[in-house]
């Protein structure tokens, strides 16, 4: 299955020129596909739609767009030159949130028999 993200998506517009664009896209699919290995199949099966798959993927690539050091906090200091820099993820991997990962779960349905409830 290819990308369901597109470099096209106008929530990438301000991101159009940058050459790493389609590459992080490719990217995070990839890492989305190891961190849910059944994604495609429950795409292709219907229980997952692949527009949530898109904005999960452009979600993780726009991260890393829009803070590619990853850094969390910089300081610096002019006399005696003083500069320091915290990361908000020390591997600097991309990453999804658990909401992402919550949103491409096949969604619970329980078993219910009438008049009574089924203990398995």
């Amino acid at each position: 299955m290819d990308n369901p993200a597109s470099d096209t998506d106008a929530r990438l517009s301000p991101y159009a020129a940058n050459p790493a664009l389609q590459t992080n896209l490719d990217a995070a699919w990839r890492a989305l596909q190891l961190e849910i290995p059944d994604l495609v199949t429950r795409i292709q099966a219907g229980q997952v739609e692949a527009d949530s798959a898109g904005d999960v993927v452009i979600s993780a690539t726009l991260r890393v767009l829009r803070n590619p050091g990853g850094v969390k906090s910089d300081s610096g200091a002019i006399d005696d030159y003083s500069e320091t820099a915290t990361f908000a993820d020390f591997t600097q991997d991309l990453y999804f949130t658990a909401a992402e990962l919550r949103r491409l779960q096949t969604p619970y349905s329980p078993t219910m028999s009438a008049g009574s409830m089924k203990y398995t």
